[in-house]
């Protein structure tokens, strides 16, 4: 909340975020609103363009709201163009999934276009690791997972994936195991997979990752 209030620049949807917690303690709740309230700019009017929102947002500094804002709007090369600052500003898996969805939500000519900036075109493909194509045909949505066992079925599929590192550790930041844990089904299938997938000698340095 401290980072949220008195970071540079502000997080707004972060303090927000954090407000809609329900199990928090009442004196905990009680701190965490007097701090809220140092920060009085809220998230950003639902009125107007959001791409001018995002925009504007962007050249803030504030990418956390530009891709809150980016979310929820219309399919766009301006979003796809928007999506790509902000993910290459955040780092987030999060961030990166929406820009791969929403390319891949362009027409073929639209895709065509945005690649003609070189810049775009090196960090999709970054984003996508070795996979090459620019076709609406491409899921490449799909290779950035939300979760533990996601990422295991992916090494399953794909051993020699070259961001299976990158993604581990960024994972290990951002996703909650917890919904995991709740259901013994998914467990169960993550323990097969990491056996699995751990068995094949050249995934030995990701795996002792993933152990650890």
């Amino acid at each position: 909340m401290l980072l949220a209030v008195g970071g540079e620049p502000t997080k707004p949807a972060l303090r927000d975020e954090l407000l809609a917690i329900g199990e928090v303690e009442e004196t905990h709740r009680s701190y965490l609103q007097r701090l809220a309230a140092l920060l009085k700019d809220s998230t950003p009017n639902s009125e107007g363009d959001p791409l001018q929102q995002a925009e504007q947002l962007s050249k803030n500094g504030d990418f956390d709201q530009a891709f809150s804002l980016l979310c929820n709007a219309t399919s766009s090369k301006e979003k796809v163009r928007l999506l790509l600052q902000c993910a290459y500003e955040l780092q987030t898996l999060a961030v990166e999934k929406a820009v791969l969805q929403a390319f891949d939500e362009l027409t073929a000519d639209e895709q065509t276009a945005l690649l003609k900036v070189r810049w775009n075109q090196d960090f999709l493909t970054q984003l996508r690791g070795s996979q090459k194509g620019t076709t609406k045909d491409t899921p490449t949505a799909l290779s950035v997972p939300t979760n533990w066992l996601e990422w295991l079925s992916q090494l399953d599929k794909k051993p020699t994936w070259e961001r299976a590192l990158y993604t581990a550790r960024q994972g290990s930041a951002e996703w909650d195991v917890t919904s995991l844990l709740m259901q013994p089904q998914a467990v169960a299938e993550f323990d097969e997979l990491l056996s699995k997938v751990g068995s094949t000698t050249s995934l030995s340095c990701t795996m002792r990752f993933l152990t650890c």
